[in-house]
């Protein structure tokens, strides 16, 4: 999970996510929550508008995986004054239930931190840049989403985002020794990333990534 403008970029495989949560099947009961509460969460729909499930925290509805008829769940997690999260959920994981926990960070002021034009223009690029990866992955483009991925690791080989998103993109196609490498990368970079510290261990150990 990585912040680049005002989103998070976070991917949960629910094949790895033995007592994650989401009613994605019949009987299988999966609950949001965010800190803080009282989060919107909306369902991406690939041609059509997003739709609101409801406010955190609150039980996934039922069925919701066979309607989407996507292999992946996209949740966008909204609240005003905080940077929003995207989740992807990986829905071929009959039997799998528990809780899925999202932390809101705060909306940080750019203007401040970037008050110069070359600063901005660098942001830009690099938020532009992470917004067509996400948009190539959540239309299952892959490959051209690594593609992209590269080359934002090639132009800015020092920043981590670029390394958590190739790796995010790496474990979707179940890649996972190529994500431990872009993971490790990106740590090497940024070693107070507490969340792909976690996600490392989590794939290193064969366990659950809640």
């Amino acid at each position: 999970m990585k912040r680049v403008g005002n989103f998070l970029f976070i991917i949960i495989s629910m094949s790895l996510l033995q007592g994650c949560a989401v009613t994605l099947f019949e009987n299988v009961e999966i609950e949001l929550s965010s800190e803080p509460a009282q989060a919107e969460v909306f369902l991406i729909r690939k041609n059509n508008p997003n739709l609101s499930l409801g406010k955190t925290p609150f039980q996934l509805p039922e069925g919701l995986a066979e309607k989407s008829g996507e292999s992946h769940l996209q949740l966008l997690f909204v609240k005003e004054g905080f940077v929003s999260q995207r989740v992807f959920l990986d829905v071929f994981s009959q039997g799998k239930s528990g809780l899925i926990s999202v932390k809101l960070e705060p909306m940080a002021d750019w203007s401040k931190s970037f008050s110069d034009t070359e600063a901005s223009f660098y942001l830009n690029e690099v938020a532009s840049s992470v917004a067509k990866i996400q948009a190539d992955v959540a239309s299952k483009k892959l490959e051209e989403a690594l593609k992209s991925a590269e080359a934002l690791n090639n132009k800015y080989p020092n920043l981590s985002t670029g390394w958590v998103l190739k790796g995010n993109i790496l474990f979707l196609q179940n890649r996972k020794s190529e994500a431990l490498k872009a993971y490790r990368k990106s740590i090497g970079i940024d070693p107070t990333d507490e969340d792909t510290k976690n996600i490392i261990n989590k794939i290193e150990n064969g366990s659950s990534i809640r």
